[in-house]
């Protein structure tokens, strides 16, 4: 049986047009516009942005964030943007944990693997942190490394969206002692290099000529090395015109109506 050229052209048209809205139809969210519904935070959210960490948590598909309000931000205020980094990224989990699971775990007890983990530089447990499920539905963040400058506490759930991100209010920073103690954190710019004066370079003198010499007259060039291409490759060929994947699929699709169009 045949089919009718324009149910096919249709039909083909659809399925091109879903083809082409399909890479669109990922699940994505944006940490600033979240943080941004709370001035409270408006210094933790600057600081993941002027250290993109911004982007590397919107890039991720499952995510936890614990937040720290303006108050305890103040303590790594005028420190390096490299050690704020290292900092905030502590506060990043890998998995998606919201209070519900936070308050029920199943060992009372879990250790959970951050981004700074995941930068490769992290040394020994700096990268991990414990979460512990205390009795009354506290819950504290200490990091994993032996020594440590105290732990958080969950204050209370920011905003959630189930299995991909959960954004969550914790008490303080978790800040490792081999972190803080780490020489090159301070934010004083290196000196710049000393200048050096150029040293003066002299032309050569040229002898004088003598008056019996004669100058030879140039060559002009033959008709072959005129038609010859420059060295450096002035004349450059048109490169060739890339097309994308979805302008190869159309055509294919052209091509097929074509031939499909020629057989009836």
């Amino acid at each position: 049986m045949k089919m009718c050229v324009p149910s096919l052209l249709c039909s083909l048209s659809l399925f091109v047009s879903l083809f082409l809205a399909f890479p669109s139809a990922t699940t994505s969210f944006d940490i600033a516009k979240v943080l941004a519904q709370n001035p409270s935070f408006s210094t933790f959210s600057n600081y993941l942005t002027q250290t993109q960490l911004a982007g590397q948590i919107n890039n991720r598909q499952t995510i936890t964030v614990l937040a720290v309000d303006n108050g305890p931000m103040s303590s790594i205020s005028g420190k390096s943007m490299d050690f704020i980094r290292n900092v905030l990224s502590i506060h990043v989990i890998l998995d998606y944990y919201d209070v519900k699971r936070l308050q029920h775990l199943d060992n009372k007890s879990i250790q959970v693997t951050t981004l700074y983990q995941a930068s490769g530089l992290a040394s020994k447990q700096d990268g991990f942190l414990n979460i512990t499920d205390k009795e009354n539905g506290v819950v504290s963040f200490a990091s994993a490394s032996e020594q440590s400058n105290g732990a958080a506490n969950l204050i209370s759930s920011i905003h959630s969206e189930p299995y991909n991100l959960s954004v969550i209010q914790v008490s303080n920073l978790i800040i490792p002692s081999n972190l803080s103690n780490s020489p090159g954190h301070s934010n004083t710019p290196s000196p710049p290099l000393p200048s050096k004066s150029p040293v003066p370079i002299k032309s050569p003198v040229a002898p004088p000529m003598s008056p019996n010499a004669h100058t030879p007259k140039a060559n002009s060039p033959t008709a072959s090395e005129a038609d010859a291409p420059a060295p450096d490759g002035s004349a450059k060929s048109a490169a060739p015109t890339n097309f994308g994947l979805n302008g190869a699929f159309l055509i294919l699709i052209m091509t097929f109506l074509c031939a499909f169009h020629i057989s009836i």
